[in-house]
Order: C-alpha cells, then structure tokens, then sequence
C-alpha cells in the first residue's frame, strides 16, 4: 500500500468517530486510490493504435483528435487504457493537438459532442491481454411497438 493511502487510512481512524468524518474519509480515499492509476505510457498508446479496429461508420484514425486516461483495476483483466477520439471537424484548426493524441487525467476532462455518431468513437485496451475494443457513440431510441 503506497504512503498516501496509508496516510489517509490513518487519518481515518483518527477521525472516525462522527458521521461526517466518515463521509470525508472514504472521500479522501478514493482520491489517494485514482491518483495511484498511472497514465497511459507512448508505448500503451501505440499498441492500443496498432490494434484497435475501428468500426466500420468511423473514419481513419488520422481524422480524430485522441485522447487516453487509464482507468484502475478493473477485477481480472486489471488496469485498461480507455480512448475517447473525437472528430477534428468537431474543432477550430487551432485547437488540434500537433501530434493528435492528448493524455488526460479522466474521461471527465474530455467535452463529448453529443449527437456525434461516429465523430466519436469510445475505445478500451487492456494491455494485460493486448486486446483493444472501439464503439461509436450512439444514441438508443427506444420505440414502444
């Protein structure tokens, strides 16, 4: 267990007498816990891009701005890269990236056009077994029959 969770599980203890200390430490915990969940590497990201297949209503690869944030363990397949790549029509020319590829701390510091369809396109790569799966973002209409 790393030092900053130790310390917030001391904290904790220390604290645990009323209600709202409780509330606070599982708080505090959860944060210690995402900021341990390292970035994605440039040798993860390559990986990730040399084996994604992206859907067949995507572009090229080429033709979107992406973004990477690892996400922690996700039960027996462990840590995962997630991608978000986000059409370059969806941008000002001065808003592209030079080389296209932005590492993020999470998917909430990623804006998501909504209604894109394919300008958006979700992936998740685990490197422990190198397999990489990429949806559309789509909307569901459910239609009563």
């Amino acid at each position: 267990m790393s030092d900053k969770v130790l310390a917030s599980v001391r904290w904790c203890v220390a604290f645990s007498s009323s209600i709202l200390a409780g509330f606070a430490c599982v708080a505090s915990m959860d944060v210690q816990a995402d900021d341990l969940v390292a970035k994605p590497s440039s040798t993860e990201i390559r990986s990730l891009e040399r084996r994604v297949k992206l859907p067949p209503e995507a572009s090229a690869l080429r033709t979107y701005v992406r973004y990477y944030y690892a996400s922690g363990d996700s039960g027996p397949i462990g840590r995962a890269v997630e991608g978000i790549y986000v059409a370059k029509s969806w941008f000002k020319p001065s808003e592209i990236p030079p080389d296209d590829i932005v590492v993020v701390g999470a998917e909430s510091d990623v804006t998501v056009p909504e209604g894109a369809k394919c300008t958006v396109v979700f992936v998740t790569y685990t490197p422990s077994n190198k397999t990489a799966v990429a949806y559309c973002s789509v909307s569901l209409i459910l239609k009563k029959k």
